[in-house]
């Protein structure tokens, strides 16, 4: 056996289990990228991207779906493609359980990731119990509207998604946590007999565990889930704390490589050109440097969110199936996630004053910001509501009360934080108030089911 060379770059239950689906047939779309690399698309409603690639020292696989089970299938897939069984490395593109819940099944060998994978991994796990008996009857529902199917007719979409959450199940139920054996902070090169892989971390994004793996011989680039565009759009922005700056330097040295990138895979759905990422560098690259201007000229953060629009080169999006107010959602919400970086929470800073000052006190010094004008804290109406459940959560309903309504007057068409207001309220035992704070709330939201429910609960218990 060769040496591995690793070198460390300088630039930086108690629910009942379906049974799973009898033989594998059938559960990867396959498409040969290169002799030696085969990408592997599972047949689920999320799409998983698998990579694998033979080499002198063994087989390399990137990622393993969400159940041991679809990894089992999987390992026999590439196998039986490459006519051979000595998988020596697996790497997780980043921790989530529909990338590297599957390591049980390559436990033999040796898996690779970021430092922050084991801590994330056990902590998703946590509410396994949970998660099991919502899949569990999400078969159940899905089931009955097979069933419900006139006569003679079929569903495949259905029947694919009911699989794919039995072969869940069916993992699940012995999952053993297989995190990382190898792991880095910021860069790792594999030096192989034939092949170089090199590994670098994102930075916080889509996760806390994001990396991009490229194989320059193979002219391969795989960014696990942060670039999307069918049926999600991009997920760099889903971590509260994220490193802009640390993006744009792995962006920009993956892009200027010296052999081209012929194949960029993604973590799911359809694979992207090296032309569709130069060109989400360039909106992350431009819209980071817009925010940066907007927060030194005073713009507020709801200033910033009006005027600095989508631009022109994404536009393509419209073809993909996202509405005008998808997007515009979308681009309020990474504007705000830049925001973050450059301002500090607003919601944040109440609860540290609650819990210091208490709730009269901590709601004074809120007001005084200057609600949605304020140039000193972003406020977010979804940190606020947050923050008011939270403290829901620990029975401090007045505390609670406190937040919702000093929220409602910095966002008075906000139908949700009504809705969460009523709810305070309630739990207070304060019933006249919740009635007329879920009447706001379906005022300004007739669709608000939720508030049309508790509503009706309020006024039978007259």
């Amino acid at each position: 056996m060769r040496k591995l060379f690793i070198c460390v770059l300088l630039l930086a239950m108690s629910v009942p289990a379906a049974a799973a689906p009898a033989g594998d047939k059938g559960l990867f779309d396959k498409q040969v990228l290169h002799d030696r690399v085969l990408l592997l698309r599972e047949h689920s409603p999320m799409e998983n991207n698998i990579v694998a690639i033979t080499s002198a020292d063994g087989l390399i696989v990137i990622d393993t779906t969400g159940s041991p089970v679809t990894a089992q299938a999987l390992r026999r897939e590439i196998a039986d493609h490459f006519k051979r069984k000595d998988f020596r490395y697996v790497i997780n593109s980043h921790h989530h359980w529909d990338h590297s819940w599957g390591n049980q099944a390559f436990s033999d060998t040796t898996i690779i990731g970021h430092e922050s994978c084991a801590g994330y991994m056990a902590a998703a796990s946590r509410n396994m119990e949970q998660r099991m008996a919502m899949v569990q009857q999400r078969i159940a529902l899905q089931q009955k509207r097979l069933k419900e199917l006139p006569a003679g007719s079929n569903d495949p979409d259905l029947e694919k998604t009911i699989a794919f959450n039995q072969r869940n199940l069916a993992g699940w139920r012995t999952l053993e946590l297989t995190p990382p054996d190898i792991t880095f902070s910021e860069r790792m090169c594999l030096r192989l007999s034939d092949l170089t892989i090199e590994m670098v971390y994102f930075g916080p994004a889509h996760s806390g565990s994001d990396i991009l793996i490229y194989v320059p011989e193979l002219e391969l680039l795989v960014t696990g889930d942060l670039f999307i565009d069918r049926d999600y759009l991009p997920l760099f922005c889903g971590m509260d704390q994220v490193d802009v700056e640390c993006w744009l330097t792995v962006l920009n040295a993956a892009l200027s490589q010296k052999k081209a990138i012929s194949h960029v895979v993604t973590g799911h759905k359809d694979l992207w050109t090296r032309e569709k990422l130069s060109l989400w560098r360039d909106y992350i690259k431009d819209t980071w440097r817009q925010v940066r201007q907007a927060v030194t000229d005073g713009w507020t953060l709801q200033q910033a969110q009006e005027r600095i629009l989508l631009p022109d080169a994404c536009a393509y999006l419209n073809q993909r199936g996202f509405s005008a107010n998808r997007l515009a959602r979308f681009q309020r919400d990474n504007i705000l996630c830049f925001w973050r970086q450059l301002k500090p929470s607003a919601a944040k800073e109440l609860g540290r004053c609650i819990s210091s000052d208490g709730p009269e006190a901590a709601v004074a010094w809120f007001r005084e910001l200057g609600g949605q004008q304020s140039r000193s804290h972003y406020i977010a109406e979804a940190e606020l509501n947050q923050l008011g459940y939270a403290l829901l959560g620990q029975s401090k309903h007045q505390a609670a009360i406190a937040v919702f309504t000093a929220a409602v007057a910095f966002f008075p068409q906000a139908w949700n934080l009504y809705d969460s207001l009523g709810e305070a309220y309630m739990r207070a035992g304060k019933r006249e108030a919740a009635i007329r704070n879920y009447r706001k709330s379906l005022e300004l939201n007739p669709d608000n089911i939720n508030g049309r429910r508790m509503l009706e609960q309020l006024r039978q218990g007259s």
